[in-house]
């Protein structure tokens, strides 16, 4: 017989405007409550049980609302997580979030490999299934050297991929970045869509705001997050294995962005860049996003040998 408290987590209510705790009961529960919380994936990994606890008391104080769990609990198998990115915690909190409503049942997220260097946060990592993305330099710079050894030895493409071969979700921040623009999201990499052509996975959109503080580029410490997830969007057909073209990734690139746009309230527009004659897709005033300037969008690949098409599977389009 399942658990009261479980039950209540599997009914959810449908999504709505307005929020209730209902929709995650464990954020309102009584620490002693939220301790003995059930976490039936978790049954035999005590110290599992334990972090994902933890991390659930320290943050969900900074969680106003979660709606729309049931379209994440009514999926089981391979689908893609696909959020916006409004400040790095939301690395921590959408997981989290996840892996309690799921009964410790995870979502593999892509992650920056600089979590790794964070005491407490690097166990979270290594026992959450996350998926290392080695992109971006060393914060300190100091400890670059140990990007090599923290990095993983398989492109976080091809590990997503592998994850959802086996019948595992992934979950992807489409922006590739945190975005400190108030005004618009990101244009985004393909990676996302990509993976949900050609593994035939279905896309769960999610929209995290920060209410009260939207013009803000850095959010406050003291600012509490909304998560609205939306039901499940099914990628156009695309035969499983092959590689899917430019044009229907993109195509379905901007109707993932335009579905987490109107969840987030942000608008999103694909942005033109004029000709250049080494990189057809990049204007000269652009040309710092290709080489992978922090904190920016990626454009378009360039036309190689190989194409489009050999850029995205190295991985270097996915969100993290």
């Amino acid at each position: 017989m399942m658990p009261a408290r479980l039950d209540r987590i599997v009914r959810m209510p449908s999504l709505t405007n307005n929020p209730s705790p209902d929709d995650a009961p464990w954020l309102t529960a009584r620490l002693a409550d939220l301790w003995r919380w059930p976490l039936p994936h978790h049954r035999n990994s005590p110290v599992n049980r334990f972090l994902n606890r933890a991390v659930i008391a320290l943050i969900r104080s900074r969680i106003e609302s979660v709606s729309g769990l049931e379209h994440i609990l009514e999926r089981h198998g391979a689908f893609i997580v696909a959020a916006n990115h409004e400040s790095r915690r939301d690395a921590v909190i959408l997981p989290a979030v996840l892996l309690m409503a799921r009964g410790g049942l995870p979502v593999h997220f892509l992650a920056d490999w600089n979590f790794k260097l964070i005491p407490g946060v690097a166990a979270l990592y290594a026992r959450s299934g996350a998926i290392t993305v080695s992109g971006k330099p060393a914060r300190p710079a100091i400890l670059e050297p140990l990007r090599p050894l923290l990095g993983g030895d398989r492109s976080p493409y091809d590990a997503a991929r592998a994850a959802l071969e086996d019948g595992r979700p992934v979950g992807i921040f489409p922006e590739g970045t945190t975005n400190r623009d108030t005004s618009r999201l990101l244009r985004g990499r393909y990676g996302c869509a990509r993976l949900s052509l050609e593994c035939r996975a279905p896309v769960v959109p999610v929209g995290i705001t920060y209410p009260g503080h939207e013009r803000s580029p850095r959010k406050p410490p003291d600012a509490r997050a909304r998560l609205v997830i939306a039901s499940p969007m099914s990628p156009p057909a695309c035969p499983r294995g092959e590689r899917a073209g430019t044009p229907i990734v993109r195509r379905w690139h901007a109707d993932i962005m335009h579905a987490i746009a109107d969840l987030c309230r942000k608008p999103w527009h694909k942005q033109k860049f004029s000709l250049d004659p080494v990189h057809p897709e990049v204007s000269h005033h652009d040309s710092r996003h290709h080489q992978g300037f922090p904190g920016q969008e990626r454009p378009d690949p360039p036309q190689g040998p190989r194409g489009a098409a050999s850029h995205l599977s190295r991985g270097e389009a996915m969100g993290s």
